[in-house]
């Protein structure tokens, strides 16, 4: 900027000259500022994304001072080893603790064993949930679910009404007092760590376990939900319509297999394509060799609407065919049939006019 003589003499001009040239260069700083501030925002966004390691938490009460070990393997069709190992140390008290562990970056386990202590004298362990999960997915495991796909350790017993985890001391082989509470996964669950590490993999989102507690009930999708028990594996099936005039063979039937238990389980059938139901046949067998069932509760559900019954009202909701006998508070009972000198098998559940008509309502 030229200034001459005469701006000189005028010591108003000076005054407000310098205002303007020392705003200026505040509003430049100021402008610098925030574009430096923006772009260092951006990057710490872009660096959190980057982190998918897969993580386990373990929500509980621990009475005393503790230790945690979670030994896992890194390869599929792999057990647990004890090269691959975590550990934490935990101090006792009467509150509510998050036991967390991360596994290294890229380390996916395929089998886990959860110790959950390591102290004999450890008087109380209370457990609340299990959550597995990465930046996308999550597995969450309560009381409602864990012993679907977690197996306790011989002498370890879990208390359902306190939700206690207890081990009985024993006599080891060499005479000593042995003390080795754990969970360990069952066949099923290792099919769920496998699908939640694909997902991981291709940093994509899936629902891993496929029951009430990890599914949204209310995203939309038509779905009926059986819980109970089935002592053998087997195949459900479920033939329906989306009019009460058209047939069943116009709609591809929906085949379910179960693993057999003696635990109970739930077993969700969603339907495709955003497809629904008016009426359906459930066949709740398809094995002779079947050893038990048991329907706890029924529940057809889509977003906010839901029909459900339990044990006790099926017969008002499910007629049964020839090959079951329905007792009246629920009880099932399987049978074969001889027809023409043939063992025949088929059991499977009609609707009752009342589920007819809350489905048409639905």
């Amino acid at each position: 900027m030229k200034v001459n003589k005469k701006t000189l003499n005028n010591p108003l001009l000076i005054i407000m000259l310098l205002f303007i040239l020392f705003s200026c260069k505040e509003e430049e700083k100021s402008k610098t500022s925030n574009q430096t501030q923006k772009i260092e925002v951006k990057k710490e966004v872009i660096a959190e994304s980057k982190n998918n390691n897969i993580k386990l938490n373990f929500k509980g009460k621990f009475e005393s001072d503790d230790n945690f070990l979670l030994m896992y393997s890194t390869e599929e069709n792999k057990r647990y080893s004890n090269e691959n190992r975590l550990t934490k140390r935990i101090k006792g008290s009467n509150k509510e603790q998050n036991i967390q562990f991360e596994f290294p970056e890229g380390v996916r386990p395929y089998d886990l064993r959860i110790d959950f202590s390591g102290n004999k004298d450890q008087k109380k362990v209370s457990f609340k949930e299990i959550v597995i999960s990465d930046s996308l997915n999550r597995i969450l495991l309560n009381e409602n679910n864990i012993f679907n796909n977690f197996k306790l350790s011989e002498h370890s017993k879990f208390n359902k009404e306190t939700l206690e985890l207890k081990c009985n001391l024993f006599n080891t082989k060499e005479g000593k007092m042995g003390y080795n509470p754990y969970l360990g996964t069952n066949y099923s669950f290792l099919k769920v760590l496998k699908a939640f590490n694909k997902a991981n993999i291709n940093k994509s989102k899936t629902v891993a376990l496929e029951d009430v507690e990890n599914i949204d009930l209310k995203d939309g999708e038509f779905r009926v939900i059986i819980e109970g028990v089935f002592k053998s594996d087997d195949e459900l099936l479920l033939f329906y319509s989306d009019d009460l005039n058209k047939s069943f063979k116009l709609k591809k039937p929906i085949r379910k297999l179960v693993k057999g238990s003696n635990l109970p389980q739930t077993v969700i059938i969603t339907l495709p394509n955003e497809d629904y139901l008016v009426n359906f046949r459930f066949d709740v067998s398809a094995s002779i060799k079947q050893k038990g069932i048991e329907i706890n509760r029924f529940t057809i559900s889509e977003l906010n609407s839901i029909i459900s019954f339990d044990k006790a009202q099926i017969s008002e909701y499910l007629k049964a065919n020839e090959y079951i006998d329905l007792s009246s508070n629920g009880e099932i009972n399987l049978k074969t049939i001889i027809k023409n000198g043939v063992e025949n098998f088929n059991p499977y559940f009609n609707l009752t006019d009342k589920f007819i008509k809350e489905l048409s309502n639905f």
